[in-house]
């Protein structure tokens, strides 16, 4: 009796354990089976940009160096299944197929790896030629966006002497840097896209002094005009006002406190015609208020 139980139990340990056996190798035949499909797919799909290209070149690096890797991975998996044979294992047609099949697909495979890698050499002769192409067409538009903006830019505005009223000019200030960020903005998406490429193809990356120093200066003149601006809008609320109920000492202050964030700038900003005009227009008013405050005086008037 005992001899028939432990045979039982041999037999019953052998079950599981040619099950767990089944199920470990169907596993890994799957995930080979399917490894073998998804990357042949991926290999032979055609890159039409330079980021696809550097992703697809990548790939096919990573593909070509673990071939060999895959390659070891079937005959273990055909040693189980030989094993699970041995020891009378149910295997389902289905699954048979996919065991037969798997050599198949690896000759595919790595047939599709030779593929990749000649078409990868045209796609890169191609797009490096365009490339280059479209470098040289981007550092002329460069130069030529930096000559256009250092000509047009809102640096200027005339001096109160020569009538300069600030409404007269915000608009088209606003327009131009709403313009020209837009500008710049596409330009570093561009830049951005070309950097892919460079780095690819191990090209100098392009020279973007020109774009920095239009960016910063598109920083400092709006700094500049929002500040024309803000003065526009308080002497707008205030020009309409009586002479009697001018508040002489409120608008000293408003003078005052613009005055100080006009000092408060720094660099280039102070050498463009349009701080000084709007630093002269502040020291006429602050005559003005002199003037003001001795006509508010009744033996004055």
């Amino acid at each position: 009796q005992l001899k028939k139980s432990l045979a039982m139990h041999c037999i019953l340990w052998q079950q599981q354990i040619a099950a767990l056996l089944h199920e470990i190798a169907y596993n890994k035949l799957n995930n080979l089976h399917q490894y073998f499909i998804d990357n042949t797919i991926l290999m032979l799909k055609e890159p039409n940009t330079l980021n696809e290209l550097t992703k697809h070149v990548n790939l096919y690096d990573i593909q070509s160096h673990n071939e060999i890797e895959q390659l070891n991975k079937i005959e273990p998996i055909e040693d189980i299944y030989r094993a699970l044979d041995r020891f009378d294992v149910n295997v389902n047609d289905e699954e048979k197929e996919l065991h037969d099949q798997l050599r198949i697909l690896y000759n595919k495979y790595k047939k599709s790896l030779t593929s990749a890698k000649i078409m990868l050499m045209n796609k890169k002769t191609i797009m490096k030629s365009k490339l280059l192409n479209d470098v040289k067409n981007f550092i002329n538009y460069i130069v030529e966006l930096r000559h256009n903006f250092i000509e047009t830019a809102p640096y200027h505005a005339p001096s109160p002497d020569e009538g300069f009223i600030i409404e007269d000019y915000i608009d088209d200030a606003f327009e131009f840097l709403s313009e020209y960020r837009l500008k710049i903005k596409e330009l570093n998406y561009k830049l951005d896209h070309m950097k892919v490429g460079l780095s690819l193809f191990q090209i100098k990356q392009i020279d973007t002094t020109d774009i920095e120093l239009t960016e910063k200066e598109l920083n400092l003149l709006t700094r500049i005009w929002m500040l024309a601006k803000e003065w526009n809008i308080q002497y707008n609320a205030i020009k309409n006002d009586s002479f009697k109920t001018l508040n002489i000492n409120r608008l000293k202050q408003i003078i005052d406190d613009y005055q100080s964030k006009l000092q408060q700038v720094s660099g280039p900003i102070k050498k463009w015609k349009i701080w000084s005009s709007l630093s002269l227009l502040m020291k006429n008013y602050k005559i003005l208020i002199s003037l003001l405050k001795a006509l508010s005086s009744k033996a004055m008037r």
